[in-house]
């Protein structure tokens, strides 16, 4: 793993709820600590800051 133990790792992306279990075992396994925080609006809403 490329990470340093006890990282943070924060996923932003829209992905399935199967994919981010998948990540988060792997990354638990290897002590790095995982947090689903997807974000919606797109490029649009990057542009106006309307990000939900």
């Amino acid at each position: 793993m490329f990470f340093p133990r006890n990282t943070i790792f924060i996923d932003h992306s829209t992905i399935s709820l199967s994919q981010v279990e998948k990540l988060n075992k792997l990354l638990n396994k290897n002590k790095i600590k995982f947090l689903d925080a997807p974000v919606t609006g797109g490029e649009e809403g990057a542009k106006t800051g309307n990000y939900q």
